[in-house]
């Protein structure tokens, strides 16, 4: 095999992705000389390659993984200020690098030169991982009202707060929706009630959760509608339309719908978080959680119970406000000031995605404590459908009687949460959620 060909080759098509000058168009890109060595040098192995993107947009990053992931490479996408980074040269896929192997990379570089269909730009890139995001997200929705629905049990909640008259009123559908889930979830209760003799009203973080949960409802729904617009749009550059034999020079391929959706979504994510450790907090506090004992342990001043939780509840809460700071609010110039608006969508869709997670977790320890707390209080008064989430929850986490470390246990109620488990086991009982 030739391999000053071959790397002609490859050095033609990194051209050909607009990088005429491309050993000085980015300081990272003179990084990629040393990858075509090595991949054109068949006594040197490589094992996984890290691609990076410079601006937010990820592109050429994505044009080159897409590249090396065809060709049979394992590759891996990350935003850093280099374009491309890579590990240890050892094997491809636990195997030596081959002259097949080197050839097939060659022939499929050629191949995408000649043919741009299939390679992406940062805005597939962005799209993907919102995409990611809204699907769990909608079970985060659910998953929020069966915690907060398990909590206002344990709190002897006010379920009047949920009367569908006080909803309509309103008119926001989200809020209208959040209230009809807690009244399914909430049937068949011993634990609240219509009345409540001993108080008037309560927390907003129990009474007010559909307008507090409603309105990231609606924001979910809102950022699915532009992604299913997105996905199905052609955002290629440029245009060619045949039957007017005529070729445009746009800019669909700008990432902004998706980059303020994902920013939106970000901040309608966090709130969930927000208002859940609100809860956590009144189950763990005795001066706030109707009878319950501190921290939730039988042995207060010798254990510690559920603080240590409320500690980890707390602080991730803190870090998703700081990501929940708006991507699309900055853009740095690139390509002599070419492209001189980015949208900065690929990192505001990975801040929505860190925010979820984060959202995730803090929502699987609010179902841990009020497991918890239900169990201290009564679970046999649970309503149907939050007992089935408790006995869910039972299969992997026992009731907690002394101290214990609790990672691992936050780490099993967090895997329900994301294997969408508890919403299954509710929606079992009381038919499908909204």
């Amino acid at each position: 095999m030739n391999n000053v060909k071959d790397l002609q080759t490859i050095e033609e098509t990194l051209k050909y992705l607009q990088f005429d000058n491309w050993e000085q168009s980015a300081p990272g890109l003179a990084r990629s000389r040393e990858l075509l060595g090595l991949l054109g040098n068949p006594e040197k192995k490589l094992k996984f390659v890290h691609i990076a993107g410079t601006n937010g947009k990820g592109s050429t990053a994505a044009m080159l993984a897409s590249v090396l992931r065809r060709a049979g490479y394992r590759t891996g996408l990350y935003t850093s200020p280099h374009l491309l980074r890579f590990h240890e040269r050892m094997r491809v896929n636990g195997e030596e690098i081959d002259d097949e192997s080197l050839i097939s990379l060659t022939n499929t570089v050629r191949n995408a030169a000649e043919s741009m269909r299939e390679m992406p730009t940062g805005f597939e890139i962005m799209t993907a991982i919102a995409c990611q995001a809204v699907y769990d997200a909608r079970d985060l929705a659910k998953t929020a009202d069966i915690a907060a629905a398990m909590t206002c049990q344990a709190l002897h909640g006010i379920r009047k707060a949920f009367d569908p008259k006080v909803h309509a009123l309103r008119g926001q559908p989200g809020q209208i929706t959040t209230a009809e889930n807690l009244r399914r979830l909430l049937e068949g209760s011993g634990l609240s009630s219509d009345l409540n003799p001993d108080k008037v009203q309560d927390a907003y973080a129990i009474r007010c959760i559909p307008q507090i949960h409603g309105p990231s409802r609606d924001t979910i729904g809102y950022v699915k509608g532009i992604l299913e617009r997105e996905i199905n749009a052609v955002t290629d550059n440029p245009l060619i339309f045949p039957e007017e034999d005529e070729a445009i020079s746009g800019g669909n391929f700008h990432g902004q719908p998706v980059a303020l959706a994902m920013d939106f979504l970000g901040i309608a994510l966090a709130e969930y978080a927000n208002v859940s450790e609100r809860r956590l907090e009144r189950l763990v506090n005795p001066a706030l959680s109707e009878g319950l004992p501190a921290f939730l342990t039988r042995h207060g001043g010798v254990h510690s119970g559920f603080m240590i939780a409320q500690y980890a509840a707390a602080s991730m809460v803190s870090e998703s406000k700081v990501y929940a700071h708006p991507a699309s609010v900055d853009s740095i110039p690139s390509s002599a000031n070419q492209e001189d608006h980015v949208s900065m969508g690929t990192t505001a869709a990975r801040k929505a995605l860190m925010i979820l997670d984060n959202s995730q977790k803090v929502l699987a320890i609010e179902l841990f404590a009020g497991a918890q707390a239900l169990w201290l209080r009564d679970e046999d008064k649970l309503s149907p459908a939050t007992r089935a989430v408790y006995d869910r929850i039972r299969t992997v986490i026992p009731p907690i009687e002394e101290d214990v470390v609790m990672h691992p246990l936050m780490v099993r109620a967090e895997e329900l949460v994301k294997e969408h488990a508890l919403s299954q086991a509710a929606e079992a009982v009381c038919g499908e959620l909204q």
